[in-house]
């Protein structure tokens, strides 16, 4: 999943390859840092037996995320490189 994540930071500011891949770093050690607090605290306050739940509702998240994205840019932005 990491290529995917950096092909669509990478997409984002193409004119600026080393800051697209400056932001994707900084982005997937926030994720790690925000992903652990959160399921430290649904195993603290829950339970260990709501983590799936946890996954379940990262990965409709997730996804939202993505369509936002791509409803966002058009489609001929999100593959130009001029």
């Amino acid at each position: 999943m990491a290529n995917i994540n950096q092909y669509l930071i990478m997409s984002s500011a193409p004119e600026a390859p080393d800051f697209a891949n400056g932001l994707f770093i900084s982005s997937c050690n926030f994720g790690t840092t925000l992903g652990s607090a959160a399921g430290g605290l649904l195993i603290t306050e829950m339970g260990i037996q709501y983590i799936g739940l946890a996954g379940i509702l990262s990965l409709l998240f997730g996804l939202a995320a993505i369509s936002i994205r791509n409803h966002v840019m058009l489609p001929r932005q999100q593959f130009s490189r001029s």
